[in-house]
């Protein structure tokens, strides 16, 4: 399993992917927590993830999805998955595979993963 640990305004998942506001760390890929501008000019160059889509990433497999205006993901790292969820809605739009961890932002997304996890 990776290590998830709290940076800044976000959380960085191993030494490749950071999720949150504010700005990656160098070399980190950016999982952004709401869609982004159509285009970036003069911007860092820095790798972003703003659009819902399929994505591989040197190796990282990310399924991003939009519910309520925000962004959820699921991230397959070798045989592991990660869901990163900021909203109940997006547990209605996440694959059905069974994920190894889930990162909820909110206190709302923790008690339907809990309750899910009842039923």
């Amino acid at each position: 399993m990776i290590s998830i640990t709290k940076h800044g305004e976000g959380w960085t998942l191993g030494s490749e992917i950071y999720f949150g506001e504010g700005v990656a760390p160098e070399g980190y890929t950016h999982l952004c927590t709401a869609k982004g501008p159509q285009m970036r000019y003069g911007e860092d160059p820095s790798l972003r993830v703003e659009f819902p889509g399929e994505y591989d990433i040197h190796g990282i497999g990310i399924v991003c999805r939009e519910a309520q205006g925000l962004l959820h993901y699921i991230i397959r790292i070798e045989d592991e998955r990660y869901a990163l969820i900021q909203d109940p809605a997006a547990l209605e739009t996440q694959e059905t595979e069974p994920v190894n961890f889930r990162l909820c932002t909110t206190q709302a997304s923790k008690d339907a993963v809990e309750s899910m996890e009842l039923e």
